[in-house]
């Protein structure tokens, strides 16, 4: 998909507990103008669901902005770059967490 992040609209809600928001959202455009929209839960009930969503976010934004601007994306190859994308971003999610640990 092609497109403007200008025209891009997105609402969180923190739910009925907490009084903070822990979600992140946005949308990247890579140099090819693709578009990736992203919505990374924070997981409440889990310690810095916040800090683990913008982790998210800003692995999967520098991973979108740095493709190789040869690379074409048709349905299948798009599903299967996202689904590994989303494994390495758990995996640095985790990483940092145990190197973090309260």
């Amino acid at each position: 998909m092609r497109g403007d992040k200008k025209e891009t609209v997105y609402k969180t809600d923190c739910g009925r507990i907490r009084t903070h928001n822990e979600d992140n959202v946005d949308v990247f455009l890579n140099e090819e103008h693709n578009v990736l929209a992203v919505v990374a839960d924070g997981m409440g009930g889990h310690r810095a669901g916040d800090v683990a969503s913008d982790l998210t976010l800003s692995f999967l934004k520098q991973q979108w902005e740095n493709l190789d601007d040869e690379t074409e994306f048709s349905k299948d190859t798009s599903v299967a770059w996202l689904d590994q994308k989303i494994k390495e971003a758990n995996d640095y999610v985790f990483n940092y967490a145990e190197k973090h640990e309260e």
